[in-house]
């Protein structure tokens, strides 16, 4: 049988095709690639040799076939030959720099192996050669124990260095100790820059002194010129500096250059409560340079507005006096400190009628209090001249009814008014029974 008698259904079944796509498309105009010529060409003369030579295309057919098996079957053999052992490493990079100690404390670098892997002869002792360093760090290199190299610099280390560490192949580790990769990379410490903490500061010697009050912590030493670039304020709509003429914030770093502190100009107390904000822009740099802050670091602290002064938790106890014996005391709570001859003037009780059904404090009127009796409160010294809660004794019948009235536009410390009248209807209880 020749072999072109073999293509003869195939070659008919694409004439067929042909005829149809023809019928259904029509005529189609293409151009074929010179490259796809020769490929036609060449596959053509093939297999016309192959027709001719029969037995030599089977002899190339076998051939090719054997040379990808044996090629196989190599690759098997190779991959499950014996692998040699080898001693997994890590590198510990160094720690940040104790800056706050003196001298200065420079962590080392730390190579832990997972197997023994120095010379009997140098474990514990110095190392002279077999290490690179890359970029070179003056320093010097020690086995601490069979499984850790210590590499210890004469100064600090730079600000996020980057560095290449390269082992001998040779000599340098103990005979028969291999490792999988002799070189590793490492970098050290970057620089940073956080806000650890920030308030609104109010002078207790002089109320009207209000000023926002940030603490910036870094990991290295700050370069005080950029960090002064990076520093503004936005203050809120509403809110203004006390003195405009002056600058809008103040810097102090500390003899290590790791805290700063920003002090606002003295700020004026708006009229509502609204927010200051401190703005640290990205681009802060370390002393030693290294590394730059890449993102803006904001932080607000609200000014509260001058209308926030506010009296809660009224009420009634017995507290023990310095006699032993039980004594009626109204209590209650600021929440801004006030003068203890501030509060004084402003609170007022009254003793209301016996009533079988109780007074309820949403129906008590003027009218009620011109016929309930004025009260007497004693002020109890507070333990500081400036308080936030306050104490007044009084003398009233048991389980009965007073009113108590904290009248607006109490002055605190800072400026801020009390904006309305505080109401509070008290039930003055029973002494408490004590055994004697």
């Amino acid at each position: 049988m020749k072999i072109t008698s073999l293509f003869a259904p195939f070659v008919a079944v694409l004439r067929g095709l042909r005829t149809l796509f023809i019928a259904l498309f029509g005529c189609f105009g293409w151009q074929p690639p010179r490259w796809l010529c020769w490929t036609g060409v060449t596959l053509a003369r093939f297999f016309l040799w192959t027709a001719k030579k029969p037995l030599a295309a089977t002899v190339l057919l076998l051939a090719l076939l054997g040379a990808a098996g044996g090629g196989w079957y190599g690759w098997q053999w190779y991959s499950h030959l014996p692998q040699p052992h080898t001693v997994d490493y890590r590198v510990v990079p160094p720690a940040l720099t104790e800056y706050e100690k003196t001298p200065i404390v420079v962590a080392p670098l730390r190579i832990r192996f997972a197997e023994s892997a120095a010379p009997l002869a140098l474990a514990g002792k110095p190392v002279v050669s077999g290490l690179r360093l890359d970029p070179a760090q003056a320093g010097s290199w020690r086995w601490l124990d069979d499984r850790t190299l210590e590499f210890k610099p004469e100064g600090d280390w730079p600000v996020a260095g980057a560095f290449t560490l390269a082992f001998a192949k040779e000599s340098f580790f103990a005979p028969g100790v291999l490792v999988r990769d002799y070189q590793t990379t490492f970098a050290t410490a970057p620089f940073s820059a956080t806000i650890a903490a920030s308030e609104l500061y109010q002078d207790p010697m002089d109320s009207r002194h209000k000023k926002m009050v940030t603490t910036v912590d870094f990991s290295h030493p700050v370069d005080e010129a950029s960090l002064k670039r990076a520093i503004s304020l936005k203050l809120g709509e509403g809110l203004a500096f006390r003195n405009d003429g002056k600058e809008p914030w103040s810097l102090t770093i500390d003899k290590n250059g790791l805290h700063a502190h920003i002090h606002s100009a003295p700020l004026a107390v708006p009229l509502e409560s609204v927010p200051i904000t401190l703005a640290l822009d990205k681009g802060i740099e370390a002393a030693r340079g290294g590394n730059r802050t890449e993102h803006m670091i904001e932080l607000a602290v609200t000014v509260p507005g001058r209308y926030q002064l506010t009296f809660n938790n009224l009420e009634t106890r017995y507290v023990t006096n310095q006699q032993g014996e039980p004594q009626q005391v109204l209590m209650f709570d600021s929440t801004f400190p006030v003068a203890d001859e501030t509060i004084a003037k402003h609170v007022r009780a009254w003793l209301l009628p016996e009533k079988q059904e109780g007074w309820d404090s949403t129906r008590l009127g003027e009218e009620d209090l011109k016929k309930a009796q004025p009260l007497p409160l004693t002020q109890i010294p507070s333990a500081e001249p400036l308080n936030s809660h306050h104490s007044f004794t009084y003398r009233a019948p048991i389980n009965r009814q007073i009113v108590v009235k904290i009248n607006e536009k109490v002055e605190a410390v800072g400026g801020y008014l009390s904006k309305t009248e505080a109401t509070r209807l008290l039930n003055t209880g029973e002494y408490p029974k004590v055994l004697k």
